[in-house]
């Protein structure tokens, strides 16, 4: 079994995201969101404010 394992098995390689995630009521924005997660679509300076 270990043999057939290791010559037909496959591979496991740890991930570590780099995302960290917070939530504030100090912060606000505009009925517009990005789609993608990354700094409201690189706008995150136009859309986002301190409440």
């Amino acid at each position: 079994m270990q043999l057939i394992v290791h010559n037909k098995g496959g591979a496991v390689i740890p991930m570590f995201a780099s995302y960290v995630n917070a939530c504030s009521d100090k912060a606000a924005h505009g009925p517009v969101v990005g789609g993608n997660i990354d700094l409201d679509g690189l706008r995150i300076a136009e859309r986002w404010w301190f409440a």
